[in-house]
Order: structure tokens, then sequence, then C-alpha cells
């Protein structure tokens, strides 16, 4: 986990940590959910013709959801300025990639 934040941080990159009530209630509706209730809803949600297997599978997927729910929440001239701040640091990434391969 903390490589993963450093990386990021290095990048500029957004990064979204959710409690698993926070996840429950984006997906679910309510943070008191069962792990079938957001099993049933992440299968309804991403019109899957199974429930997810295995169960973390579900809940990665849940978090997903929730973090998709949750910047589409904020401001829209906020979400435009972080979409292109990380699309900047990706590009730049790719770049400096490339440039080690020529």
């Amino acid at each position: 986990r903390g490589a993963v934040l450093v990386a990021a941080g290095c990048r500029q990159m957004a990064v979204g940590e959710y409690t698993p009530m926070q996840i429950k209630k984006a997906v679910v509706g309510t943070g008191a959910a069962e792990k079938n209730q957001v099993q049933y809803m992440v299968q309804a949600v991403l019109e899957l013709d199974h429930q997810p297997k295995p169960d973390h599978a579900a809940d990665a997927l849940a978090a997903a959801i929730c973090h998709a729910r949750m910047r589409g929440a904020g401001s829209s001239s906020r979400h435009m300025h972080q979409q292109a701040t990380e699309r900047s640091a990706w590009t730049a990434l790719v770049h400096k990639k490339e440039e080690g391969r020529a």
C-alpha cells in the first residue's frame, strides 16, 4: 500500500481511500449492508451474468464503483482539472519510458 501511495504521489495522481462503510453506502445505499447485498449490487451495476467470485474480487469492484461515484460527486471543474493532471502525469511517464528506449 505504501509503495502505491508513494508512486502515485510522485506522479501527482489522485488516490482514493474509502472505509468499508463508505463503499457499502456508495454501492448499496446503506453503510450497514451485508456482503451478499454488496455482491448483488456490484453484479447489477456492472451488468454481470453472475456475482463476482472470489469475495475479494467483488470487494475490489465495489471499491472501484465507489471511487467512480465519489469522483462524479465533486465539482466538474475540479474533476476536469484532476483528470488533466492525471493525463499529463501519465503522458510524462510514457514519454520518459519512450526516451529510455531510444
